[in-house]
């Protein structure tokens, strides 16, 4: 399986913007291993991380939201475990971060190997510790409160009770990172109704209105990244009529796009403003 090569950048070298962010870390890492597009960390980071085991509507819907996030110019950060993690990651594709619980030399967790191999060749493979390290207990957390560090949003997706996942909502509070968990059925999830019932913490209950106030809580550039191979963007690329785009794609993608600043409609004709 092909690896790609293990790079280093040392703190002094950190963006500013990733500066800041990770000086408010009790310990800050010295220097970041990476592979793969070092400049996603620029961009606005929302951290989805949960369950190894989330039911089929957490699946479903971790997996859209993540491709939604991408939409709109955000990267999606998380810790390429089994369930929430890897599935926050696939629906992100190019635009995603993962940051390992050990060194690059090898992938944790094997099962996902395949998956960690995409994201380390088309967004972003990171770790602050060298290739003699193996996973631990410890590195878990250091692995989670980095990803918290660097990310402008969290959403927990679905957590039990004395969970990792919680322990990382608890650390995202402490952070004061905007948090956001998904509701659920009684007696699932017992860590998100806990998070809502004793701290406050807001539930996504539809996607679109959680990506518009996204955009009141951090930055983010106008349609800044667009998806390639976008069925929608190929289509408008030869200024179709706007009938022709509605009836292929729906009314509500069209003024989607429109309120993203995407198209512009010019005497009956779509046509991409950039």
């Amino acid at each position: 399986m092909l690896r790609v090569p293990i790079k280093c950048v040392e703190y002094d070298s950190f963006a500013e913007c990733i500066k800041k962010k990770v000086n408010a870390l009790k310990k800050v890492p010295c220097r970041l291993y990476y592979q793969g597009n070092l400049s996603l960390l620029e961009s606005p980071i929302v951290a989805i991380m949960g369950t190894r085991k989330p039911n089929q509507y957490t699946k479903i819907f971790v997996f859209e939201l993540a491709r939604r996030l991408t939409d709109i110019g955000v990267v999606v950060i998380s810790g390429g475990a089994i369930g929430v993690d890897i599935l926050a990651h696939k629906g992100a594709q190019k635009q995603t971060i993962m940051i390992a619980p050990s060194g690059l030399n090898y992938y944790y967790p094997s099962i996902n190997i395949k998956e960690i191999c995409k994201i380390a060749q088309n967004g972003l493979v990171m770790s602050e510790y060298d290739n003699n390290i193996k996973v631990q207990k410890w590195t878990f957390l250091e692995r989670n409160r980095l990803i918290l560090a660097l990310s402008d949003c969290v959403v927990i997706p679905q957590a039990d009770i004395k969970s990792g996942s919680l322990k990382s909502a608890y650390l995202a509070l402490e952070m004061k990172k905007p948090l956001f968990v998904f509701p659920h059925r009684m007696g699932e999830s017992l860590g998100t109704h806990l998070l809502i019932k004793k701290y406050n913490v807001e539930a996504i209950v539809d996607i679109d209105s959680f990506l518009e106030q996204l955009k009141n809580i951090i930055n983010i550039p106008q349609r800044a990244i667009i998806k390639q191979n976008d069925a929608f963007l190929e289509f408008c690329s030869s200024c179709p009529s706007q009938n022709d785009v509605i009836e292929k794609f729906g009314i509500s993608r069209f003024v989607q796009e429109q309120i993203y600043g995407t198209i512009i409609v010019s005497q009956g004709r779509v046509m991409l403003t950039h």
